[in-house]
């Protein structure tokens, strides 16, 4: 992992745990920008062990009120969740916040 992948994985992680905050929190984050994937551990209010989240891709674009990410090919350690994610939003697509939204577009990597 390069260092420009560990400062926006940092970036990312701040950002999706303030999004977290009253159901969780992220305690490992790691995205690799060139091959589009992310891995993250996730430990949720309720739950007595981590959950190991792994994105196969994900996607940036603009739309015209911000920055979203969708992710696809998303599996993780708990099989009731996983099948929820399948059922209920395979592929969801979340409106990046506003600083994080910036730092990805000016890293070049929005298109």
């Amino acid at each position: 992992m390069s260092i420009f992948d560990n400062a926006i994985s940092a970036g990312v992680k701040m950002a999706v745990n303030q999004m977290l905050a009253d159901i969780g929190s992220i305690s490992q984050l790691h995205l690799d920008i060139k091959a589009k994937t992310v891995t993250a551990t996730v430990e949720l209010v309720g739950e007595v062990s981590p959950i190991d989240f792994q994105v196969g891709k994900y996607e940036l674009g603009k739309k015209d009120d911000g920055v979203y990410i969708t992710l696809k090919e998303i599996t993780c350690s708990r099989e009731w969740l996983q099948k929820a994610v399948q059922k209920f939003e395979p592929e969801p697509t979340i409106k990046l916040p506003d600083k994080l939204a910036s730092a990805v577009s000016f890293a070049g990597m929005v298109q």
